[in-house]
């Protein structure tokens, strides 16, 4: 299961790239869904790692896209944005962690 996850093999209707390289980020529209996707990834790994300098600018990628094109959300980088709130809560950062629930409540459609 590793190797197909770090292959970027995905079963998705379309591939995507598990972690863009410079040369492929650039080849990519903002709109492109792929793209956030991958961002989104790469700011977990970061983040997994306990290196939250390096995946907030990720992070903050994804929330521009999602907010430029909020058709571009899907669970996988809900999940990561709610990540990144977690990650400022547990680096003492509440107040930013609040103002980006709420931005993310805002982007979500209402039931």
């Amino acid at each position: 299961m590793a190797r197909l996850w770090l292959s970027g093999a995905t079963p998705r209707r379309r591939r995507c790239s598990r972690t863009p390289s410079p040369s492929w980020k650039s080849s990519r529209q903002p709109d492109d869904p792929c793209l956030a996707i991958a961002l989104t990834n790469l700011a977990e790994a970061y983040r997994i790692d306990g290196r939250y300098a390096k995946a907030e600018p990720y992070y903050r990628q994804v929330l521009a896209i999602v907010r430029e094109n909020p058709e571009q959300k899907n669970a996988e980088i809900v999940e990561g944005l709610n990540h990144f709130t977690a990650m400022l809560r547990k680096t003492k950062r509440k107040a930013e962690a609040r103002d980006l629930d709420n931005q993310i409540q805002s982007i979500l459609p209402k039931p």
